[in-house]
C-alpha cells in the first residue's frame, strides 16, 4: 500500500513537472508581461512576477487610464504593466 502511494505521487509530480514545462516553453515575455504562443498567435497577457516567482500563470486585465493608456492590471499580486495605447 505506502509503495502504490509513493507511486502515485511520483506519478503526479512528473506530470506537474512536464505540464510546468511545456507552459514555460511555450511563453513568450516582452519585457513586461508573457504571453502564450498559441497556434501561431498570442494568448495573456500573464503576469511576469506570479510566473517568475510563483510559477502561476495569472492573467491580467486591462484597465484604462486616463490618459489614453492601459495598464496591465494582476489581481492575484497586484503588479501593475502600462503599455502605450496601441
Amino acid at each position: 500500500m505506502e509503495v502504490e502511494e509513493e507511486n502515485r505521487a511520483l506519478k503526479d509530480q512528473v506530470f506537474q513537472l512536464t505540464d510546468q514545462l511545456a507552459t514555460k516553453q511555450s511563453l513568450k515575455h516582452d519585457g513586461e508581461r508573457y504571453w502564450i504562443v498559441k497556434d501561431g498567435s498570442l494568448d495573456g497577457p500573464f503576469c511576469s512576477a506570479c510566473w517568475d516567482i510563483d510559477k502561476k500563470l495569472v492573467r491580467m486585465r486591462n484597465w484604462q487610464l486616463p490618459e489614453g493608456e492601459i495598464a496591465y492590471v494582476c489581481d492575484y499580486c497586484g503588479s501593475h504593466r502600462k503599455k502605450a495605447h496601441r
